[in-house]
């Protein structure tokens, strides 16, 4: 956890934040009667110097940046190495009705040296980030198990799309259909993506609290290193399967 000041926050999220957070899912700013009332205060508060609950950051790394970590030596030499970090790989875990506030006290008041509290969520591989999440909202509001893993779902399908030659993923926003062998809609690998780390045949993705079971399957899984890979090697062999059943076709229809 380190402190930053708002403008140098704000100047480093600012791609994430228009791109709600950086996190499929994640709720984007509210705008409800309440959460309006309630931003409005926090605005108020943020602009008398209030300090606010620090922000949540998820950061995937690679594997020699993340080993790095342990080898700085103070707080400088910390935020240098985040300064290197694309913006693609930073996630607003948890903060986005705090970083909306920030953006709005910053249009009434001078706060760009006013400090903030910045906590770095840090992980070479996104499943370990996923593992986290997974922890953290056990003992809280619940969420479906959908919904936690949506939450990192844009950087697997990234992850799977770089991975894979055999196998292209349509994300929601893509706005576009299967129209070739081995494409797939993002929904239905999210759905495959959660049967596989549970372990389960079928699961009711409706529910909005999953079974518990089902959750403490998910997270044994999720916390195992290998088990992102696997699970995109398992698709990759879906890609070649889908692609040999088309090529049978267009071989039998003529």
């Amino acid at each position: 956890m380190v402190q930053l000041r708002v403008e140098d926050y704000l100047n480093m999220v600012s791609r994430t934040f228009k791109n709600r957070g950086g996190l499929e899912g994640q709720r984007d700013t509210l705008k409800t009667t309440t959460a309006i009332r309630i931003r409005e205060r926090m605005v108020q508060d943020i602009e008398a110097g209030a300090l606010i609950p620090p922000i949540v950051l998820g950061v995937i790394v690679p594997k020699d940046t993340f080993d790095q970590l342990e080898t700085l030596k103070n707080r400088d030499s910390f935020l240098e190495l985040m300064e290197g970090i694309d913006s693609d790989s930073i996630s607003i875990i948890d903060g986005m009705q705090r970083t909306t506030a920030l953006h709005e006290a910053q249009k009434k008041t001078d706060i760009t040296n006013n400090k903030i509290r910045i906590e770095y969520w840090i992980a070479s591989q996104v499943n370990s980030l996923t593992y986290r999440m997974l922890v953290l909202n056990t003992g809280q509001v619940p969420w479906n198990i959908r919904r936690q893993i949506e939450t990192v779902f844009r950087s697997i399908i990234k992850e799977l799309n770089e991975q894979s030659t055999c196998v292209k993923i349509w994300e929601m926003n893509d706005e576009k259909r299967s129209s070739s062998p081995g494409q797939f809609q993002a929904d239905n690998i999210i759905e495959l993506f959660l049967v596989f780390g549970a372990r389960k045949e079928k699961i009711d993705l409706q529910e909005r609290l999953a079974d518990e079971f089902m959750r403490q399957d998910f997270i044994e899984s999720a916390a195992n290193s290998n088990f992102t890979n696997i699970f995109y090697e398992v698709i990759n062999y879906l890609g070649k399967f889908d692609r040999a059943i088309a090529t049978y076709k267009d071989k039998k229809s003529k």
